[in-house]
């Protein structure tokens, strides 16, 4: 089956405009709320009405938007996803969902993720904020597992897995997934990459076919078993290091490096953003189209997959499941996307694109004017 695949590969995170950039000529006041300081009751009370169809269009129009952030203030820092204590680092945008799995890891917990719906957008973790460490290293490591669903391959977009970022070199090192639609399978890898100049265990720019790792239908390809990946990139030798560890030991350590050739060394890491992905639309919802994340970490030298992982392949955690827990998405047992509840029987929560606290916010201190206002 060939998907339309939309590269997301060619810009990065699209941060909210500032309102004060967007914002057009103030409207006038009279039109909203009819000669306010002079209206008469029914003038005045028309123009109440007439707001509070504006706040709910507002805050019906308002993109659902969460950005996590959190500030590092030593390395190595470990994030094992056994309690839901990571809320400030989901960042989720254009419909991407979270749910927090308590038993859907590698070993206990994990993050779980379902691809963007109306474009383009944010659906991981970070950013990782590195300027209150004592000391900016010049090697920077992430490493984290991750486990696909069985349509991931089918349906889901393509990413940016990883992407880091410095002051003083506007060159970001990243992982990039495309894919390689061969006449017996199709399937997508990962490539090292300097800035979206990528390297892949065999092509530059795009993989050609000899990639050991492939995410897809088995048995060409791998999907619903978790993978070790970790990205090294070191401002000082200027290169850039992708490690794969796979659980069957088929694949283990070093696998594609390649120098920061397109944006060259130097610079002080700042920040890491959207593990697990900035990434395009999908291209189908469907119950198994998402990911997970388990154990991740982020240290200053080579970190290696987590102790047991090579050789656990027999373990079934998160295999068989839909992205909420349940054994099938239709059987009742799963997660409403927009439930921002504790859902029963899976001891998980979600968030539909998250911001419902902003929104909730906005629409008090909105109701706090029209009652001054009032008086």
């Amino acid at each position: 089956m060939t998907r339309r695949y939309e590269e997301a590969g060619t810009r990065g995170p699209e941060l909210p405009t500032p309102l004060s950039s967007t914002r057009s000529a103030p409207p006038d006041k009279r039109r909203i709320f009819g000669h306010v300081h002079g209206a008469r009751p029914l003038q005045h009370a028309a123009a109440m009405s007439r707001l509070r169809l504006l706040i709910t269009a507002t805050l019906v129009a308002m993109p659902q938007l969460a950005v996590g952030e959190r500030l590092l203030t030593s390395l190595p820092h470990q994030e094992s996803f056994d309690a839901e204590s990571y809320a400030d680092l989901v960042w989720t945008t254009q419909g991407c969902t979270h749910t927090w799995l308590a038993d859907g890891g590698w070993r206990g917990g994990a993050a779980t993720f379902t691809p963007p719906l109306t474009g383009e957008g944010a659906c991981g973790l970070g950013q990782f904020i590195l300027s209150n460490l004592p000391q900016i290293p010049e090697q920077l490591n992430v490493r984290f597992l991750i486990f696909h669903g069985r349509t991931w391959r089918e349906y889901g977009p393509g990413n940016k897995l990883v992407i880091m970022n410095r002051d003083g070199n506007a060159g970001r090192p990243m992982i990039i997934t495309r894919e390689f639609e061969g006449t017996d399978a199709t399937w997508e890898t990962w490539g090292a990459c300097d800035g979206t100049v990528c390297r892949y265990e065999e092509g530059d720019f795009w993989p050609l076919g000899g990639d050991r790792l492939r995410i897809g239908d088995p048995p060409l390809a791998r999907e619903e078993e978790w993978i070790s990946v970790e990205l090294e990139a070191n401002t000082t030798t200027g290169m850039i290091r992708l490690y794969v560890d796979t659980q069957d030991g088929a694949l283990s350590g070093l696998y594609v490096e390649r120098a920061m050739d397109d944006t060259g060394p130097g610079g002080t890491w700042s920040y890491i953003d959207l593990v697990g992905g900035y990434m395009a639309q999908a291209v189908q919802v469907d119950p198994d189209n998402y990911y997970r994340i388990d154990e991740l970490a982020i240290g200053s030298q080579r970190i290696g997959p987590p102790d047991g992982f090579v050789g656990s392949a027999g373990s079934d955690a998160g295999v068989g499941t839909d992205a909420s827990g349940g054994a099938d998405a239709s059987s009742g047992g799963g997660n409403n996307p927009g439930d921002d509840s504790p859902s029963a029987g899976c001891g998980c929560r979600t968030q539909g694109g998250a911001g419902g606290a902003a929104q909730a916010a906005l629409a008090l201190s909105l109701v706090v004017v029209m009652r001054r206002r009032r008086r």
